[in-house]
């Protein structure tokens, strides 16, 4: 506008922005997508990282989801998410019918990713399961191995987080084409 000689000056100039915190977080490529996906139906207790990457939960949320949170809703099958971090985190999002396949004969009292025994996975297990998924996923795209040992280079990218999912699913949405005001509600976030 300054250029253009609609405005005399920048009234943007003296703005700073705000110091923040940098964190690891964007979606998957189209491979590690696919690996994800396929380890993480080997195991009951990875189910968590395919709520968040099917339904957008966040670590805490997929933690929480039961049996009882899988129900239909205007015939479509849905997950009801318990969120608290904000007031718009309780929702309602759709369950693919690739996830659906996998959770729907959950027992209504039983946590969706749990372990063997069918106890919930806490806050303090899920960096330690995250590891254990990693290592399986570096297997699956091809990581050599000597004495049960992973050899470098691995071929998963070391930024990826387990966040990463949930970004997946938002830009999913994006991809889709489906409505900002839409995926605000999908994702639980307050504002957009």
């Amino acid at each position: 506008a300054v250029e253009n000689k609609l405005i005399y000056e920048n009234p943007a100039v003296h703005l700073r922005k705000p110091s923040g915190t940098r964190t690891s977080r964007r979606a998957l490529t189209p491979t590690e997508r696919k690996h994800v996906i396929q380890v993480g139906m080997t195991d009951r207790r990875y189910y968590l990282f395919l709520l968040m990457l099917f339904c957008g939960c966040r670590p805490s949320e997929a933690s929480e989801c039961m049996g009882k949170d899988i129900q239909k809703l205007d015939n479509f099958n849905v997950l009801h998410i318990r969120g608290l971090k904000t007031k718009n985190a309780d929702r309602f999002v759709p369950i693919p019918d690739e996830l659906l396949a996998l959770i729907k004969n959950t027992p209504k009292t039983e946590y969706i990713a749990c372990y063997g025994n069918g106890n919930k996975i806490s806050d303090a297990n899920r960096a330690r399961l995250w590891q254990s998924f990693k290592r399986k996923l570096n297997v699956s795209m091809g990581c050599k191995m000597y004495r049960n040992q992973l050899i470098p280079p691995y071929p998963l990218a070391p930024d990826l987080v387990p966040y990463c999912l949930r970004h997946e699913y938002c830009t999913e949405l994006a991809r889709k084409g489906i409505d900002l005001r839409v995926a605000q509600k999908l994702m639980g976030h307050a504002d957009v």
